[in-house]
């Protein structure tokens, strides 16, 4: 995996762990 298909999954990840976040914020 070459560092810019990397950066590109990283970034996608952490909209994942965002959308994560608030699912487990309603989940309290």
């Amino acid at each position: 995996m070459s560092a810019k298909e990397f950066g590109v999954s990283a970034k996608e990840f952490g909209v994942s762990a965002k959308e994560f976040g608030v699912s487990a914020k309603e989940f309290g």
